[in-house]
């Protein structure tokens, strides 16, 4: 039995919490990559959001252009100094 999820399997159902977080399920997480602390990159999409990990190894203008949408992302946030250095360190394990 594989775990990889299909595009049209049955939809996995999951909510909105606090300050618009929301829990990607487990299989879903695995399937993409997706561990705590990345930074990800999401996209209006006509049937949703679009949520991508953010790839840094692909060009330098992506990564200009990544480290940018980063910046907007915690400060539409308003995350502290603390908690962005906190992603940061993250990143680095």
């Amino acid at each position: 039995m594989t775990t990889e999820h299909k595009a049209n399997e049955t939809p996995l159902f999951t909510k909105i919490g606090k300050r618009g977080t929301m829990v990607i399920p487990a299989i879903l997480r695995k399937q993409y990559g997706f561990i705590e602390g990345i930074p990800v990159v999401t996209e209006p999409h006509p049937e949703g959001v679009l949520i991508k990990p953010v790839i840094f190894q692909e060009s330098k203008k992506n990564v200009a252009d990544a480290w940018e949408n980063w910046i907007k992302v915690t400060q539409t946030m308003n995350l502290s100094a603390d908690e962005i250095n906190e992603f940061k360190a993250d990143g680095r394990k």
